[in-house]
This record gives structure tokens, C-alpha cells and sequence, in this order.
């Protein structure tokens, strides 16, 4: 078996917890894409050094990631958040 990369655990985490899909199939796109934000956000924190404040984080975002695809997520993570999310 493939390690997982980041990405793929997190859409597979929320995509087993979408157990409703109601007709108005962009309702629940935004849902789920705000869930696979929120646990991109929780994954990147996690991430976070001790000693790093947010602001430490946003400045450095791929600290402590593994490839690039950890890279990749974290920086858009970063961006995310800049932005309010």
C-alpha cells in the first residue's frame, strides 16, 4: 500500500463524512471544500513548531513539511489564512 500524501487523507477524511448530498450540488461542493480547508488548517498547525507564533508560521509555512506535496499544501494553507480563512 502507497503512502498516503496529505492531500488524499484529508479530501478522504471529509469525504467519508458527507453522507448527505442534497440537490443543490454547489451548497454541498462549498461544504465540502470549507471542511477540507478547516482540516488543512488544523494539519498545518499541527505542523507548527513550539516556539512558532501564527505570524512565526505564515512568514515560514513549509517548516517541518516532508516533500513537496507538504510543501505545496502548507503554502496554500498560508495563503488561505492570509486571506481570512
Amino acid at each position: 500500500m502507497k503512502n498516503r500524501s496529505p492531500i488524499e487523507t484529508l479530501v478522504d477524511q471529509v469525504a467519508t463524512e458527507v453522507l448527505v448530498y442534497p440537490e443543490d450540488k454547489t451548497e454541498t461542493a462549498s461544504k465540502v471544500l470549507l471542511q477540507i480547508a478547516d482540516r488543512a488548517k488544523k494539519w498545518w498547525a499541527g505542523n507548527r513548531p513550539y516556539a512558532y507564533e501564527e505570524n512565526d508560521h505564515l512568514q515560514n509555512p513549509t517548516i517541518n513539511c516532508r516533500g513537496e506535496e507538504e510543501e505545496w499544501l502548507a503554502r496554500a494553507v498560508a495563503e488561505w489564512i492570509k486571506m481570512g480563512g
